[in-house]
Parts: structure tokens; sequence; C-alpha cells
């Protein structure tokens, strides 16, 4: 082993770097192909140091991303289907699910956390807003202007030889 402590002089050592590069999981396995005579123990004793762990967690966070990365990228779905599908299960009568409600309990709450995530509008939110605010301005300063019987169409007038009918004659 390294005459050196590595804890204080936050330097690795060539067979340190190995383990920390090798490890997938198994600090044996990592300790055994990264060189050491005993791996469990040099195992036992790398976990032991902060420096170890702390570079072991980053590779963790790391190789977690990437794989996240590669996940969203083989998902072929839209947000608005996630949105949709939960409003659906949130709508189910308990007679389809068993008698309870806490599928559309755990629904309803996981659509709650989704819109109340949302509190962001993006590019294409704000332009229709805008766009709907400006036609409704439009439309009460057309309406404000133009006299109301204009609007309103005039209805045909009755044939002149029709009789006016009573309710008693359509009984």
């Amino acid at each position: 082993m390294s005459t050196r402590d590595t804890d204080e002089t936050r330097i690795l050592n060539y067979r340190q770097m190995q383990f920390v590069y090798l490890w997938k999981g198994d600090a044996i396995e990592a300790a055994a192909a990264a060189g050491y005579r005993d791996p469990k123990s040099a195992a036992y004793y790398l976990m032991q140091q902060e420096i170890i762990c702390n570079l072991i967690r980053k590779k963790q966070e790391k190789i977690a991303e990437e794989a996240g990365k590669a996940l969203g990228k083989q998902l072929s779905f839209y947000r608005t289907d996630v949105i949709n599908r939960l409003w659906e299960l949130a709508q189910l009568p308990p007679s389809k699910t068993g008698e309870t409600i806490t599928g559309q309990i755990r629904a309803a709450e996981a659509l709650a956390q989704i819109m109340a995530v949302e509190k962001h509008v993006d590019a294409d939110n704000l332009a229709l807003v805008k766009q709907l605010e400006a036609q409704k301005t439009e439309t009460s300063n057309v309406s404000a202007s133009q006299d109301v019987t204009d609007s309103v169409p005039e209805l045909p007038a009755p044939p002149s030889n029709a009789e006016p009918t009573t309710t008693a004659e359509i009984q």
C-alpha cells in the first residue's frame, strides 16, 4: 500500500485511480482489477477513505445522468400524454379499481404536482395569450362602437293569409 495519506494530501496513487476507474458496484472486484494482492482488505481500506468515496459518488451520479439521457432519447411520448393518462386514471370509478380509490388519489396527486411545478409559460403559450387578449380588446371595441340593433337580424314577417293558431287548436 501507499505510504502517503490520501485523505491528507487528496492525491491518489495509480492503483487508487484504477480502483475508482474500474469500480462498477463491487469494491472487491474493482480492487482485484486494479491489481491489489489482497482485494478484500484493499477494498475495505479504500472504501474507508473519504476522497475515494466522493469520487465513486461522483462516478455514480455521472452514470445515472448518462443513463437518464439515454433513456430519455428512447422514450417516445410527450408530457401531454402523461397528463392525459393521469387524468383518465384519476377519473376511474372505484368499481374498476377493486373498490379502492388509492390509485385515483395518487394520479390526482401526481397531476397536482405536475401542474404546481409548471410555473413558467413558454413563448408559444405567451404569444397565444397575447393574441387572445388582442382579439378580446378588438371585439370589445367593435361591439361598443356598433349599435346593438344593427347586429340583430330581423325576422321575416308571417304570411298575410295565415290565421293565428290558438293552443286549443293544437291540442
